[in-house]
Parts: C-alpha cells; structure tokens; sequence
C-alpha cells in the first residue's frame, strides 16, 4: 500500500513539475506569438475585431487605468508561474501620438516632474553618454510604480520570471522599462527576478550609447527586437549625428591630430568641409528640439498642466536596439498582405507580424 502511495505521489510530482513553464534564454517564436497574442487584447476595448485569440493557460490579472499621454498596461499570468507585463501600443488619440513625437533626448539618470505630486526618479543605464526619448519615458513614468508594485506582488506569491512583451509604441516603452527595473535597488524589487522581452515593431528608443546598454544587461538571449522587414515604424524616429555623439577618444573629436600628418592644402580642405557639415548636423538638432522638443511640450501642457519640462540633452542620434530578429515576407505573406499604398499601418499590424512569424518559423 505505501509502494503504491509512494508511486502515486511520484507520478503527480513529475506531472506537477512537467507543468509548471520556465523561461530560457533565446528566441522561441511560439512563446513570442503567445506573447503578441496577449499583447493584442489591449484592442479589445478599441478595435475589438482586431485582437487575436490568446492561445495556452494565460489569465489576465490586472489592466492598469489609463494614464498619462494615455498609457495603459497589462499583467497576465501563464501557465500559474511566469508574470507577463503587456504595454499598450499608440492609440487613435492626440496625447498617444504627441508622446511618439515627443522625441527630445534626456539623460540616462535623473527625474521628471510629472505632476505636483509625482516625481518619476529613474535610471535606464549605468553610461552617462546614454540618452534616451523623452516621451516614452514620460509614458513610463506614469505607470512604473503601478508595474514595479504588480511585479513584487506576483514575486510574494511565488512568481520570479516574466516577460514583458510591447508592440510599437509598446515596445519602445518595454525597452526602456526593461532598462529601468535593471537598476532599481533591492529594496525596490528583488534582484533574482528573470525578465525576458520581446519588443515587437519597435521604434528607436535612445541612442548609440543606451543601446550599448541595454543589449549588455539583456545579453544571452534575454532581449529580442522583433521586425518585419516591410514595417517602417522601426526606422523611426529619424535621426541626426554630430561630432559630440562619438566617443571621446576619436579623430572626430581631435581632428588636428587626426589631420597633422596631411599636407596643408589637404588639411584644409578637410577642415572646410568638416565644418560646414557639422554645422548643419548641429542646426539640425536645434530644429528638432525646438520643434519636437519645446512646441510639444505645450501641448502637452495644456492638459498636464503641472508637468514641468526637463533638460534635453543635445543629440538625437537615434539607434537601433535589442538583439535582431528579422521576418522576412514570403509570397504567401504577399499575397495576404498587398501593399497597395493605401495603409501605412498594413505591415505593422499584430496580424501581419502573427503571420509573418508562422511563415518564418513554420515549426
């Protein structure tokens, strides 16, 4: 009778323990699409019809108020042991698509004033040549102490790995969400917490030196961005780079040395023609923090109006992010989604990316 107890107890222990999931490092493109799926319930109170089904054992536990430039987030739970934190994309709304243009750069650490009583203090990157978008970091800072208390709530009841999956402007935010839980303090959130992310269509989200970052800390195969090839979204926001963006040690920043061994008519040439160059990168730059820097912000004063406007640094060197995962369209994928020219949106949707994916990786 116990051999047979002691038989019954082993088989439910193994059964237990085959069921309980466990993130490892790499891209799986099945637990992506799970993930892109989830993420797409946020339509399901815009554009319903939109929303693909959830696929596996995920329960959503929370959705956020929204916040903000009308920010909004998820946790899921899957299979009762892996978090899933779920960032809402741009919506049809003004304030959504101000915060996406909203694209001055600000330091990698220091705080944002959002309203009287809440100061968003952050760090994204341990390099202080690290900048990044200001208007994903002011969607952040609206709902980061909501996402830090739901994580450390799910960790007391045994959760210690999650994912945190964001499509466009979600995944812009995801990577700086990413970065911000890296460096907060133990007292703040547990450090042997696991986080894999999946940025899905993902903008720029800093420049050279955050991307530096973020690909250090997320090394191994713990943060993907994830493109379709025929998606625009991922080459924005445009960016500009000038001489003050290299590293110190570099002959863009000591050109006499650089030039002291070319004779004089070269050398002034080269000094000419540098000049006239970086002179228009810089004007360029002021353009850009004036125009998408200063002008928005009072608009966005307008209806925040105790959001107090921070310090840009001066660079938009903009910068590709996260280890690449490429989709690249096949003819059934064309032949699903013509391009006829008559929807920006068409290679960026959740479907065409759920599509795309299957048809990348087909096992």
């Amino acid at each position: 009778m116990k051999r047979i107890c002691f038989s019954t107890l082993l088989f439910f222990l193994i059964l237990s323990a085959k069921s309980q999931s466990k993130l490892t490092a790499g891209f799986d493109a099945n637990e992506y699409m799970e993930a892109l799926r989830v993420s797409s319930q946020h339509l399901d109170s815009l554009y319903p019809s939109y929303a693909l089904p959830v696929v596996g054992n995920y329960q959503r536990v929370y959705r956020s108020p929204v916040v903000g430039l009308k920010n909004r987030f998820d946790v899921w739970v899957k299979d009762n042991n892996i978090g899933i934190i779920s960032i809402r994309a741009t919506i049809a709304e003004s304030e959504s698509w101000i915060e996406n243009f909203y694209m001055g750069m600000i330091a990698n650490e220091g705080s944002i004033v959002l309203t009287n009583k809440q100061v968003f203090k952050y760090k994204i990157a341990a390099d202080t040549n690290a900048y990044v978008h200001l208007g994903w970091m002011v969607g952040l800072g609206h709902m980061a102490p909501d996402i830090v208390s739901h994580i450390n709530e799910l960790y007391s009841k045994g959760i210690k790995q999650f994912i945190i999956i964001g499509h466009s402007q979600g995944g812009a935010i995801a990577y700086l969400l990413r970065s911000y839980l890296q460096y907060l303090d133990e007292k703040t959130l547990p450090k042997d917490i696991i986080f894999k992310t999946y940025c899905s269509a993902p903008p720029k989200p800093g420049n050279l030196f955050y991307s530096y970052d973020y690909d250090y800390i997320t090394r191994g195969g713990w943060g993907f961005r994830i493109i379709n090839k025929l998606d625009w979204v991922p080459e924005s926001p445009f960016t500009v780079q000038t001489s003050d963006d290299v590293n110190t040690v570099s002959p863009m920043r000591d050109r006499e040395k650089a030039m002291e061994h070319l004779g004089f008519a070269s050398k002034v040439y080269l000094q000419t023609v540098y000049r006239k160059l970086n002179r228009a990168s810089k004007k360029t730059l002021k353009l850009y923090n004036k125009y998408l820097g200063h002008t928005l912000y009072k608009l966005i004063k307008k209806t925040h109006p105790q959001y107090i406007e921070p310090a840009y640094k001066a660079s938009v060197n903009y910068c590709i992010t996260g280890t690449p995962i490429i989709l690249v369209p096949t003819e059934a994928y064309k032949q699903k989604f013509p391009d006829n020219g008559q929807n920006a949106f068409l290679h960026h949707s959740y479907k065409s990316y759920l599509f795309l994916t299957q048809e990348n990786f087909p096992k």
